[in-house]
């Protein structure tokens, strides 16, 4: 850290550094450091790149790194839910699911790094007064989950019902 200090305080003049992925010769400002503060070997751009590449090379990954991010995110809540669910149980579902969404029927995609993917896995609960149990979890497209957001299935189905049969009478 103490590398980065030094160079924070220089301002204009910072060092450069060749990027050994891209190659491009970028401000030190553009790599993370390493645990000693100096920086490391491939920038920011390409790290991140590298990282999406691999979530997004299958869908127990791209599970993997949703699951780790949704705990971690609901277990800093204030009143955060019970989360009783494992990994592995995830993944099941997805099998169960043969990789389709489980109120929409779409298949599911696992693209990591390119902003929200409407039709991404995204793991919801059913009844969302419930925490995060076995029995209230599925896989569903992102998209169906933001549109779901805090309703219950059945008040889900009844707005998307009601949506479809206006749309109809034109």
């Amino acid at each position: 850290m103490l590398y980065f200090s030094i160079i924070n305080i220089l301002g204009k003049n910072l060092p450069k550094k060749i990027c050994a992925k891209c190659k491009r010769d970028l401000s030190v400002k553009e790599y993370n450091p390493t645990k000693t503060g100096a920086p490391r070997g491939a920038c920011k751009k390409c790290e991140n790149a590298q990282r999406n590449d691999h979530v997004s090379s299958s869908p127990y990954a791209y599970i993997n790194r949703i699951f780790s991010k949704l705990k971690s995110a609901r277990q800093k809540e204030e009143k955060p839910f019970a989360w009783e669910i494992e990994i592995d149980h995830v993944k099941e579902l997805w099998d169960l699911q043969q990789g389709e969404c489980a109120l929409s029927g779409v298949y599911l995609t696992w693209q990591a790094g390119e902003g929200r993917q409407e039709h991404n896995i995204s793991i919801d609960r059913k009844d969302p007064n419930k925490g995060y149990v076995v029995g209230n979890v599925q896989l569903v497209a992102f998209r169906v989950n933001v549109m779901k957001h805090t309703l219950g299935e059945s008040d889900f189905y009844w707005w998307c019902k009601n949506v479809v049969a206006k749309k109809e009478q034109f």
